[in-house]
């Protein structure tokens, strides 16, 4: 049966351009005759699915969020858990294969396979969720500096396979992208879930689509689904607990501290891309064996952590690291502790995610700068950590609007400047030098 084109897609640029072609009585006509053509009955079933995989995006994030919060505790309770890492890390990998998964193991695509279901138009495996969230448990259990975002986008785009597929159960009439949307509807809800910030979330899942060339549409009920899933999981504790900045400077020092932090989170940035591509690369050339690759990182974490001295107080999600950081007691170095902690378990292929953990390295580096240069402690950690998010995950706007939802309610106007100026400054000049970074690594790979 062939599909037929959404007489939505494109309304808005197709009513100016027959605004400035025909004038506005034709304009509005054409917007009415595409309203008229449109299938308001899929429209409904959309909203319908968003509200559905929005709630039990964020019921399943609550309980994804109790089981990665008892294993990150787990290490700092019993340090003999260290010892452990690398049999931890083994049970992974046969978690993995018991789950018929061993192509997801390292070296593996990692998420960019969620960016393939979406431009295939296919579902994700439930079991690729579930394997997921075992082996990031089973990480942090281990005190490897991983955080929870993999596992919950992961179990979200199989949750909204699972619910799309209940909605659209013929294949045979089953709308042109509807796995598409389903896939990226479960996984912007799920993390909105963890994050309690609907509005960025949707629009990391944008960028983070549109970057890879799989485009979503449909973006109205995708936003329904994050902002349910973040209302049903906030009563429950979820969401990113950042201290607050304080005031934000209106001066010369807000101009400093934006375009030192900035430049310093585009190094940084980059630093951290080179050790993690530049070990994976490694990896896939040397070692190829996944079950070696992570018997190896677990192996180096275990001892990094046991044996050179402060590096224990860094590993893990990092959460706890946060009221150090705004509160300017943090170490100069714990920055660069946390980068290398964080880039040599995912570079060897340890189950979890970064973005809590960059999160915390653009916190503590912001401090480190304040510390530095005489800058307001809060403010700076604020920027860091918006900034170092936005460069390493490739998603400037998604950082900035998760900055406002993360600071600039309490801050005003002025953190909203600070924070969208210094992502601009930490974007524009990390694209060279993620550039150099490609393809110095390219120059490698051939050799």
């Amino acid at each position: 049966m062939a599909q037929q084109r959404d007489p939505l897609a494109g309304l808005p640029r197709r009513f100016w351009r027959a605004l400035r072609a025909h004038g506005l009585r034709d304009a509005i006509g054409n917007a009415r005759q595409r309203l008229v053509a449109y299938d308001w009955h899929q429209g409904l079933v959309r909203l319908l699915f968003a509200v559905v995989v929005g709630a039990l995006a964020g019921l399943a994030c609550v309980g994804i969020c109790v089981c990665v919060r008892g294993s990150n505790e787990l290490w700092q309770h019993v340090p003999g858990m260290f010892w452990l890492l690398p049999t931890l890390g083994m049970a992974s990998v046969a978690l993995y294969r018991a789950l018929g998964l061993k192509a997801y193991l390292p070296p593996s695509p990692g998420d960019d396979h969620l960016v393939a279901h979406m431009r295939a138009d296919t579902p994700v495996k439930a079991a690729t969720g579930l394997g997921m969230v075992g082996g990031t448990c089973l990480s942090l259990m281990g005190g490897a500096s991983v955080g929870p975002d993999a596992a919950v986008k992961q179990f979200g785009a199989a949750l909204g396979g699972i619910v799309g597929r209940v909605f659209w159960h013929d294949e045979r009439h089953r709308p042109k992208g509807a796995m598409r949307f389903a896939t990226a509807a479960g996984l912007g809800a799920c993390f909105s879930a963890l994050l309690v910030s609907p509005l960025g979330v949707f629009a990391y899942t944008v960028e983070m689509a549109r970057y890879h060339d799989a485009r979503i549409g449909r973006w109205p009920t995708l936003l329904v689904a994050c902002c349910v899933a973040a209302a049903v999981a906030e009563p429950f504790g979820c969401g990113l607990s950042v201290p607050s900045p304080g005031a934000f400077p209106t001066d010369m020092r807000a101009l400093v501290m934006v375009m030192v932090v900035g430049v310093a989170c585009a190094v940084a940035g980059t630093f951290y891309r080179l050790l993690v591509k530049g070990l994976k690369q490694g990896v896939r050339r040397r070692i190829g064996r996944p079950w070696l690759s992570i018997l190896v990182g677990c192996v180096a974490v275990a001892g990094v952590n046991l044996f050179v001295p402060g590096a224990a107080d860094l590993t893990g999600v990092g959460t706890r690291l946060l009221p150090g950081a705004f509160g300017g007691t943090a170490q100069s170095l714990d920055f660069l502790g946390k980068i290398c902690l964080t880039a040599l378990a995912l570079g060897f292929g340890l189950r979890g995610g970064e973005v809590t953990p960059l999160f915390v390295m653009g916190a503590l580096l912001g401090c480190s700068v304040s510390r530095l240069l005489g800058l307001p402690t809060g403010p700076s950690c604020a920027v860091g950590l918006i900034a170092m998010f936005g460069v390493c995950s490739e998603s400037p706007v998604a950082a900035v609007l998760m900055g406002m939802g993360f600071f600039a309610m309490d801050a005003g106007a002025a953190a909203a400047l600070a924070l969208a100026g210094a992502m601009a400054v930490a974007w524009f000049a990390s694209r060279p030098l993620h550039r150099g970074v490609d393809a110095l690594l390219a120059r490698i790979a051939k050799k």
